[in-house]
């Protein structure tokens, strides 16, 4: 599909400037005329972050293109329920720990929350015992700068569990892989931050700022006890090397990325790390307070333009997408190549629980997203993912190669509604990447996608301030 983008040239503010955008091969044409971008190549931010992907983005297909200087990748054959993803690799990259569904919260976009009733109770010593056991008898390896996430849940919940694992994985992996844990931080302690700063496990608090509403009504930062003990950590793991962060999942209260970092900035610590995996997205009932309007939509964008070209080097999760992108669109990289968005696709990719089941995604259950066992490695099949070439609106949408299909672990009814957050999100990192190669700035597209002119009502949601009101 031709994509038409009328655009504004900062040099000539007052005339407009139509380009066409090729969906099937990602060539752009300005008066019928192929472009080329080739001083973009000279970029070194490009050169950076093209082999350097981000969490949400990485690509398979991509990473091999530009080992072999972007020749052409074959078309992917997509999977699906009927053509499943078969086997894992025994050298793991990444490695995602499910130690349980249960969790403190009840945060409104979760995809976890569907799945509270299978939570499990906290492993025994024994079970964590058996656990590595089968591992080990697997005969898994990890990469040697692999990454080991602890999930919940909310991991902390599964404290008495983490004591025991996180040495033994330590001495089995060694100080090179890279732990980490996510967590909304309510139920740490310093003798928590004590025990994961002392075996360097790296943590990621989840808040949304201003748009924390979704997660509780409560607000951990107002509480002056549990500041104190995030405040805590944050000085801690820094002199140790390993700092925390915040981690944000965007959605319609937290649109202005300024605005996100100064809540920080302000009701923290203006030294404290921040980044975001996306708009809130992956889950089977997207809430309605959590979809992105028009309105903050533009905000959003604008932001994200903001901040990767005034202040370059400052928000590196963003400028890896935006990177990312801008050398597909520079090498004209079709997109039939693209794999997937969620690197649980990859066959380096891990997710287990503790009694040893394989999941789909570290965040499904067992009970219905189980795909094979630590003790039948050999036996591993998912057919619970699908492809973007089988969904309905992906082929034809502009923003193809910055999404890369979205979630693959959803329906397409929830694929559907979860597509105006996805959008909203990659409109934005498209926009800045458009920008950093034609110096225009898009205005309008036609046509729309599709699943925009299915757009549902949206509630908007209500703000917090410092006193939680």
């Amino acid at each position: 599909m031709l994509i038409k983008l009328d655009c504004v040239d900062l040099e000539r503010p007052n005339s407009m400037v139509q380009y066409e955008f090729c969906t099937k091969t990602h060539q752009v044409m300005l008066n019928g005329v192929r472009q080329s971008f080739e001083e973009c190549k000279k970029d070194p931010r490009l050169s950076y972050h093209e082999p350097v992907m981000a969490f949400a983005s990485k690509d398979k297909t991509f990473r091999d293109a530009n080992i072999q200087g972007y020749s052409l990748q074959p078309e992917i054959t997509p999977y699906s329920q009927e053509n499943p993803l078969i086997g894992k690799s025994r050298t793991i990259s990444k490695l995602s720990i499910q130690l349980g569904l249960a969790c403190n919260y009840q945060c409104k976009y979760c995809l976890q929350a569907q799945n509270r009733a299978d939570a499990i109770k906290v492993p025994s010593r024994e079970e964590i015992d058996a656990f590595l056991l089968k591992f080990r008898e697997a005969g898994i390896h990890l990469d040697p700068n692999a990454m080991v996430d602890l999930w919940g849940g909310e991991p902390l919940v599964y404290w008495k569990a983490l004591k025991s694992l996180v040495p033994q994985l330590r001495a089995m992996f060694g100080e090179k892989i890279r732990l980490s844990l996510f967590t909304n931080g309510v139920l740490l302690t310093d003798e928590i931050t004590d025990f994961l700063i002392k075996y360097h496990v790296q943590v990621h608090i989840s808040h949304d700022g201003p748009g924390f509403a979704l997660r509780d009504k409560t607000n951990p930062l107002f509480d002056k006890e549990t500041k104190e003990k995030w405040l805590n950590l944050h000085e801690k793991s820094r002199l140790a090397g390993v700092p925390m962060s915040f981690f944000a999942v965007l959605h319609q209260g937290n649109c202005d990325l300024f605005e996100l970092r100064g809540y920080f900035d302000k009701y923290f610590s203006p030294h404290v790390h921040l980044d975001f995996g996306g708009a809130a997205s992956e889950t089977e009932n997207l809430h309605e307070e959590s979809i992105i309007d028009e309105e903050q939509a533009n905000v959003l964008r604008w932001s994200m333009l903001r901040a990767v070209v005034t202040e370059p080097g400052k928000w590196p999760g963003l400028e890896r997408r935006v990177f990312n992108l801008m050398g597909r669109l520079v090498h004209q990289i079709p997109p039939g190549g693209i794999r997937y968005h969620c690197n649980a696709v990859d066959e380096s990719v891990l997710c287990v629980d503790i009694q040893g089941n394989i999941l789909s995604c570290q965040n499904r259950s067992a009970s219905t997203h189980k795909i094979g066992s630590l003790t039948e490695y050999g036996a591993i099949k998912n057919p619970f993912f699908t492809h973007w070439k089988l969904r309905p609106d992906c082929a034809d949408c502009l923003v193809l190669g910055a999404c890369k299909g979205g979630c693959p672990d959803i329906s397409d009814q929830a694929m559907a509604r979860c597509c105006v957050n996805d959008w909203a999100f990659h409109y934005g990192v498209f926009t800045v990447a458009w920008f950093l190669l034609t110096g225009t700035i898009i205005q309008r597209i036609d046509p729309l996608p599709k699943f925009l002119l299915r757009r549902q009502k949206v509630v908007p949601i209500h703000k917090e301030n410092e006193k939680g009101e």
